[in-house]
C-alpha cells in the first residue's frame, strides 16, 4: 500500500500526492529521476521483506520442530502412565493418529500462527488507517465488513467441525485396520482372507477420502467468503 501511494500520488495525482514531504520538490519534477528513485525504493523494501519473510520462516519451523518434539514426548510419558482402564477403553489407532497426524496438524498449524498472527493485526489496523486517510467515503465499508467476516469464520467453524471429528475418527479406522493386517499377516494368508482384507481396507480408505473432502470442501468455502470481503 505505501509502495502504491508514493507510485499513484507521484505520477498521476502531485496535487495530492500523500507523501511528498519525504520528496524534494525537484525530484518530483523530474519524472525519469523520480521513477527511479521510487523503483529502487520499491526493490529495497521488497527485498528486505523477503529477508525478513526467510528469516521468520526458518525462526518459525525450527520453533514448531521443537514443540512437535516435546510434545511427541509429553505424550509418550502420559501413555507410559495409563492405567488398565485407560488402556482398555483407548485403542492403539488412536493412539498412533493422535501421536503422528494430529501432533503434525498441530505443528503447521503453530507455524502459520507464528507467521500470520503477528502480521495479521498490523496490516488490518494499518489498512484501516490507510482506508480512511484514503478514501473516508468508502473506509466505513471496511468496518461493517471485518464484524461480518468474523461471524461467517465462526459459524463456518461450527459447521465444519463435526467433519474434521469424522475424518479423525475414519483415520483410526483405517490405521486399525493397516495394524490388524501387519500383526496377523500370517493368519490372513494360512485362512486366505487377503481379498476380505484388501476390500475391508479399500472400504477404510473410501471413507477417509470422502471425510477429508468434506473438511477440505469446508476449508475452502471458507477462503472463498473471506476472498469475498478481502477481495470484492
Amino acid at each position: 500500500m505505501l509502495m502504491s501511494t508514493i507510485v499513484d500520488g507521484g505520477l498521476y495525482r502531485e496535487s495530492t500526492f500523500m507523501l511528498q514531504g519525504l520528496f524534494s520538490p525537484e525530484l518530483i519534477a523530474n519524472r525519469n529521476r523520480f521513477v527511479l528513485t521510487v523503483g529502487a525504493i520499491m526493490v529495497g523494501v521488497a527485498c528486505l521483506s523477503m529477508a525478513m519473510g526467510v528469516l521468520a520462516a526458518r525462526c518459525s519451523a525450527i520453533a514448531t520442530q521443537g514443540f512437535a518434539r516435546n510434545m511427541r514426548s509429553t505424550l509418550l510419558g502420559k501413555i507410559e502412565s495409563f492405567s488398565f482402564s485407560n488402556i482398555d477403553h483407548i485403542s492403539t489407532p488412536q493412539l498412533i493418529t493422535r501421536a503422528t497426524t494430529d501432533i503434525n496438524t498441530l505443528r503447521d498449524t503453530m507455524r502459520q500462527s507464528l507467521v500470520t498472527l503477528y502480521r495479521a493485526p498490523v496490516m488490518v489496523i494499518l489498512a484501516t488507517v490507510m482506508s480512511f486517510i484514503v478514501s473516508p467515503g468508502l473506509a466505513p465499508l471496511l468496518l461493517i465488513c471485518i464484524p461480518l467476516l468474523v461471524v461467517l469464520m465462526v459459524i463456518l467453524l461450527k459447521v465444519g467441525q463435526p467433519r474434521f471429528k469424522r475424518m479423525l475418527k475414519m483415520m483410526d479406522g483405517m490405521n486399525q485396520a493397516v495394524r490388524e493386517n501387519l500383526v496377523a499377516s500370517r493368519v490372513v494368508k494360512a485362512f486366505v482372507r487377503g481379498g476380505y482384507e484388501s476390500k475391508r481396507f479399500d472400504k477404510t480408505t473410501d471413507d477417509l477420502r470422502q471425510a477429508q473432502l468434506g473438511g477440505t470442501l469446508q476449508a475452502e468455502t471458507l477462503v472463498d467468503r473471506l476472498s469475498l470481503f478481502i477481495h470484492p
